[in-house]
């Protein structure tokens, strides 16, 4: 029984600890990226505890060419505006938020090609060591 019960609270304290993992979809074609999004929202995953949710998606890439349901809920554009709104709608009056808010989309667009190309080569770098593996 002692056996039992250790063994019981071992399996627990491992599930506890069991994180949601990260998931990096990549795929030839904006649409099949944008179909693996629709049924990533459509569906729940289950984490270690056996609970279901719904992982934080961010979409990026050329956004022109994405379906514009899945831009305006998940784009990085997106994610940084509704964070922004929230975080200074409280403190600042709306002229001054929109005035930060437009002040810091400016400056991300201006870095987010240098961003992106840091996440193509640190992508490329993991898929040639996943090679190297083979």
């Amino acid at each position: 029984d002692v056996t039992q019960q250790s063994l019981h609270h071992r399996l627990h304290e491992e599930a506890q600890l069991t994180d949601q993992p990260r998931i990096l979809v990549c795929a030839p074609s904006n649409a099949a990226v944008d179909e693996i999004i629709n049924r990533l929202m459509e569906n729940h995953f289950v984490d270690g505890n056996d609970i279901a949710y719904s992982p934080p998606i961010i979409r990026i890439g050329n956004m022109q060419k994405v379906r514009s349901h899945i831009a305006a809920q998940i784009s990085l554009d997106a994610r940084v505006d509704a964070y922004l709104k929230h975080r200074y709608h409280v403190a600042k009056s709306e002229t001054q938020c929109m005035a930060d808010l437009h002040a810091r989309i400016k400056s991300y667009r201006k870095n987010k090609r240098i961003n992106e190309h840091k996440l193509a080569d640190c992508i490329s770098t993991h898929l040639q060591q996943y090679a190297a593996m083979d």
